[in-house]
């Protein structure tokens, strides 16, 4: 797995596309399928994954859902795959708590799958940066 991340519009996918051809599976906006998988999550998700087993009591709904959103989307997603995501974690903190927790979530994320991935690259001004 690649991991290819960068601020919003540096040329992620262009750089992805020009370097690992057509081929790849690639999953570009990462951070968009973040969003819309919690959307689509009922408000007590966190406390059912509690009562089945899945999370611990004392451990944090962004540590919580991430680590749900690892086993249940990342999972499926090939090992030779190129993932692309937008840094969200830069500049102001929001106000808005269930922004600040998408946030976290998505950090939470991309820590996961650098991880699992054999090489990360950020990618400023169309420059790949090879970071892993």
């Amino acid at each position: 797995m690649i991991l290819i991340t960068g601020g919003r519009a540096q040329g992620k996918r262009a750089f992805a596309h020009e370097n690992y051809g057509g081929d790849a599976f690639i999953m570009d906006g990462l951070q968009d399928i973040i969003k819309g998988w919690l959307a689509c999550l009922p408000a007590d998700h966190t406390e059912k994954l509690k009562e089945k087993g899945r999370a611990g009591a004392d451990e944090s709904q962004s540590d919580i859902l991430s680590r749900a959103f690892m086993e249940d989307v990342m999972s499926d997603v090939p090992d030779d795959a190129i993932v692309i995501c937008d840094e969200v974690g830069c500049g102001i903190v929001p106000l808005d708590r269930a922004e600040r927790l998408y946030r976290d979530i998505v950090g939470h994320v991309c820590c996961a799958v650098a991880a699992r991935a054999d090489s990360v690259i950020r990618v400023f001004c169309g420059t790949g940066i090879k970071i892993k």
